[in-house]
């Protein structure tokens, strides 16, 4: 519907001008975010868990600034400032492996469904 290829020009003329080959949804979300509250409902499970601690209440948040600003995260950045603020060794540090690898699951969801707009 963007490209016609005529007036507005093609995915290629896009990528050329922009020089990205990531999906037109990244490129729209790193302009606008993520909707807050989408990035809360995508944690939601782990806030209704209940048994979180400060700081994993702390890094959590983050996490969804992070993505309301940027639209989407590599998980890579969950192990560099801020996020090592709260703990070294970021995310490992701040939960253990199994709630770690569900919150890269998230996340990986986050930027898969950037992909499909």
């Amino acid at each position: 519907m963007l490209f016609n290829g005529s007036d507005l020009g093609t995915k290629e003329d896009f990528e050329s001008t922009f020089r990205t080959e990531k999906p037109l949804g990244y490129f729209i979300r790193s302009i606008v975010g993520l909707d807050r509250t989408a990035a809360k409902e995508a944690f939601s499970a782990f806030f209704h868990q209940g048994n979180l601690t400060g700081d994993q209440i702390t890094f959590l948040n983050q996490i969804i600034d992070y993505l309301t600003y940027n639209g989407v995260m590599t998980p890579g950045v969950l192990f560099d400032p801020p996020f090592t603020d709260i703990h070294s060794y970021g995310l490992n540090g701040v939960f253990d492996q199994e709630d770690s690898d569900e919150i890269t699951e998230i996340i990986l969801t986050i930027n898969k469904n950037a992909e499909a707009a």
